[in-house]
């Protein structure tokens, strides 16, 4: 029996956030709001401002903001982000 493919498509001009580190496990905050921990994916997001932090107790954070802004000519298309994070002691 074939495995079927649940994920939903993606909303025109949305994007996909992706998120790792190193060492994995580091605590996510979207905007400030807690929201898992790496690796990640996110699907779906909106056009916007996301400040991105990644924390991991004995090593030093990180954070980044994030634009994603649909255009005339990736309006139609989905917007791709990879972030990688590489935590220090």
């Amino acid at each position: 029996m074939r495995k079927r493919n649940r994920t939903k498509p993606q909303a025109s001009g949305t994007g996909i956030l992706k998120i790792k580190s190193s060492p994995s496990g580091a605590q996510i905050y979207i905007n400030g709001k807690k929201s898992g921990f790496t690796p990640k994916r996110f699907s779906n997001l909106a056009p916007g401002i996301y400040k991105v932090k990644a924390s991991l107790s004995g090593y030093m954070g990180y954070g980044e903001a994030l634009s994603h802004a649909p255009n005339t000519t990736a309006a139609n298309k989905q917007i791709n982000r990879r972030v990688e994070v590489r935590l220090e002691q």
